[in-house]
């Protein structure tokens, strides 16, 4: 069964809910993307206005309603990357007492080689879920929402 991969890219300067959507993409064309995307530029103009969001890009696995994203974060020189995996996940409401929803979830790692990103992206791809899930686990993680 073939996956439905679509890229969204998000640039710095752009408001929070503003996305290029770029259609159906696969991990060569990500890698691309990935490779030619200006990080450099966008961190400094990030850097220089103190708010906004950050320059992002995002595939969807429509199939399985799944998000894997990067972003970068650091300064010039000294820049790393923000990965984001988005999945549904059953939500425990009022402590447990009510039954729980299905909602969507979202964990930040902190990953700093640019190699670690684009091996967690060929895992998305070739839709290696749990090994996915595995390795990016193994990186730090700086936050996690939900709701």
């Amino acid at each position: 069964m073939e996956k439905n991969f679509t890229l969204e890219v998000q640039m710095t300067h752009y408001k929070h809910e503003q996305v290029d959507k770029k259609g159906a993409i696969d991990y060569a064309g990500f890698v691309q993307e990935f490779e030619q995307f200006p990080w450099q530029e966008q961190l400094e103009y990030a850097n220089n206005q103190g708010s906004g969001c950050s320059a992002s890009l995002s595939v969807i696995n429509h199939k399985e309603n799944l998000t894997l994203w990067v972003s970068i974060t650091g300064e010039e020189g000294a820049q790393s990357f923000i990965v984001g995996y988005m999945y549904p996940k059953e939500i425990k409401r009022f402590f447990g007492l009510l039954s729980p929803k299905l909602g969507e979830w979202l964990e930040m790692y902190f990953v700093e080689d640019k190699e670690d990103v684009k091996k967690l992206f060929d895992l998305f791809f070739e839709d290696r879920i749990e090994k996915l899930e595995d390795e990016i686990r193994k990186f730090e993680l700086l936050d996690e929402l939900g709701g």
